[in-house]
């Protein structure tokens, strides 16, 4: 029998045992003597760690059982799962059933099923909204925010065209929730999440369970990430992601609650952060006012209590210019 850390070395055993691991690792009995093994295999090289974030991400999201069907776990041997095929076979496939994983993960088979008409669902600004989803899933929409949800081909998809929304998927193993906005596509099976489209981004925050990342792209094997609670990620509209964070789930979508709240932020980010709520814009009457740190809740119900509750933290005169905007001007 075949031990799991037993396979190393080459690309194709590589994959071979980190796809492995991952099944062993969803597959309901991964104890702590697995736990134990896994992790010298993750230590031996940063290539097996790799490997193992990428199938597992897929495994959770349910294509792995499908692509290694022939995995079985023996009645006499509980340590770690075998291969029902010569091992020899096996490794010859690894690389076909690794490019079917990626794929499969991304672009799941389609299903029989009656596809969903597409419903769009839009906040106006100032607005945040809860909508409920056909598949029981719900979406919170924050200001001047607009997306659409279709069911179809075994695969939940909202396409995120402004604004920033909060998920709260409701889990469904057969049929994963995507989202794509702008250059970022986000895929789950159940979990608790942000997403915020900008001009030329996408920033994903992870409030509970697991989001794969990768860009939105026509290449299958396009660069992603796996996130967890407190994890977050930016993707460029080029294509680029920037490295994994962490962040504070306590100052993520606090929006939902009527209030944002800012730690240390500069000024100019909160400004460009209010202004995606009120009406008349705020503007800096220097740039060098941008600097100063903010920290503190801001309530989003009324702008004027807003505006006076940064004035007196950094000593601001506020004004209104010809065209109706409040200008922050330093103190004289």
């Amino acid at each position: 029998m075949t031990d799991l850390n037993e396979v190393r070395g080459d690309d194709r055993a590589i994959d071979d045992c980190a796809v492995r691991w991952a099944a062993k690792r969803i597959s309901g009995d991964f104890n702590k003597s697995d736990e134990l093994k896994l992790r010298e295999w993750l230590n031996e090289d940063p290539h097996h760690a790799r490997a193992f974030e990428e199938y597992l991400a897929i495994a959770e999201a349910g294509a792995l059982a499908g692509a290694v069907s022939g995995m079985q776990e023996p009645a006499n041997d509980q340590t770690a799962p075998v291969i029902a095929a010569p091992r020899r076979a096996w490794l010859i496939g690894a690389p076909a059933v690794a490019a079917s994983l990626f794929a499969a993960f991304f672009m799941l088979a389609p299903m029989q099923e009656a596809p969903s008409q597409g419903e769009r669902f839009a906040t106006s600004k100032g607005e945040t909204r809860d909508f409920p989803l056909p598949d029981g899933s719900v979406v919170t929409l924050n200001t001047d925010s607009a997306l659409t949800f279709s069911i179809e081909n075994g695969e939940r998809h909202a396409a995120l065209e402004r604004g920033e929304a909060f998920f709260d998927v409701k889990r469904d193993e057969t049929r994963p929730f995507v989202v794509d906005a702008g250059g970022a596509r986000a895929t789950v099976l159940g979990t608790t999440f942000t997403v915020r489209k900008k001009p030329d981004e996408a920033v994903i925050h992870v409030l509970s369970g697991v989001v794969a990342v990768r860009a939105s792209t026509d290449t299958p094997n396009a660069a992603g990430v796996r996130l967890e609670h407190g994890q977050q990620v930016t993707v460029a509209s080029t294509g680029s992601l920037s490295g994994v964070d962490r962040f504070n789930p306590g100052v993520v979508a606090t929006w939902r609650h009527g209030y944002l709240y800012f730690d240390n932020t500069p000024l100019k980010r909160v400004v460009d952060d209010l202004n995606r709520y009120f009406e008349p814009q705020i503007e800096l009457e220097d740039d060098a006012l941008g600097d100063a740190p903010v920290s503190g809740r801001i309530e989003l119900d009324n702008q004027d209590v807003a505006i006076r509750a940064i004035s007196v933290a950094l000593s601001l005169n506020t004004d209104h210019s010809n065209s109706g905007k409040i200008i922050f001007r330093a103190d004289e």
